[in-house]
């Protein structure tokens, strides 16, 4: 008997997928976006802000949005996002009637449009610098790199908002994807702090981020509440006091 035919096997291997690793634990943090922008739907004509978030990962699972209205001493969450917004930075500067507008995407994908979906109001974005939010709309998106983007053949500060210069690391939002947050009106003129809290993680370790809430409106007007000689009313941190006025 052939003793090394013994020691041979004569079984076929079978060949297997490499195994999925598992999914990652790692969530990160919260980019956020808060704007001050006039109405984009009839409903939203009441006092309030556009808001904004997404994951640097795509582990990403959503964020609780806290609210400040005591300059951060206590937080009330508002809100809870779980769907990344399409957003991101830009990252050249643009003037008030230049483009590209050249963005890096955070989170989300952009797309060319026809000039019918232009005129249907597709393609809007925000960009916010020192506050001030401008709202335009893109025809031609090309993608230059990974996840960046030149935007042409652009309209500039469309619903009354105005063209404006912009600079490298200010925010992009597409419009569309973001949330209207009704606020109250006494809140207006304001500074208030939002943080977004990454869902498994800390409120302590969240980013603050102050705005200046001053709610655009279509067929509203606020006021302040002043004494008979004009001088106004305040609390006792000095913000003023507002009401609405009737259109």
């Amino acid at each position: 008997e052939d003793r090394q035919s013994a020691y041979t096997s004569e079984v076929e291997g079978v060949s297997y997928p490499p195994p999925t690793p598992p999914p990652s634990t790692l969530v990160g943090p919260t980019y956020f976006w808060a704007g001050n922008l006039p109405s984009l739907r009839t409903q939203d004509n009441v006092p309030g802000m556009y808001i904004a978030a997404s994951g640097y990962l795509t582990s990403w699972p959503g964020a609780a949005i806290m609210l400040s209205v005591d300059n951060g001493v206590s937080y009330q969450q508002v809100e809870t996002i779980t769907q990344p917004s399409t957003m991101g930075s830009l990252t050249s500067p643009v003037t008030a009637d230049g483009e590209p507008l050249s963005v890096f995407m955070v989170s989300g994908e952009l797309d060319s449009v026809s000039d019918n979906q232009l005129a249907n109001r597709m393609n809007a974005w925000a960009v916010t610098t020192d506050a001030t939010s401008e709202l335009g709309q893109f025809k031609t998106a090309t993608i230059t790199t990974p996840r960046n983007y030149d935007l042409t053949d652009l309209v500039r500060g469309v619903l009354g908002t105005t063209p404006a210069s912009h600079n490298t690391g200010d925010p992009f939002v597409m419009v569309a994807t973001s949330i209207f947050l009704p606020l109250d009106i006494s809140l207006a003129g304001r500074v208030i702090i939002f943080k977004a809290v990454t869902f498994g993680t800390s409120e302590d370790d969240a980013e603050e981020y102050p705005v200046l809430f001053s709610p655009l409106f279509t067929t509203i007007t606020i006021e302040q509440y002043t004494d008979d000689a004009g001088n106004p009313y305040t609390d006792d941190q000095n913000n003023p006091y507002y009401y609405e006025v009737s259109a």
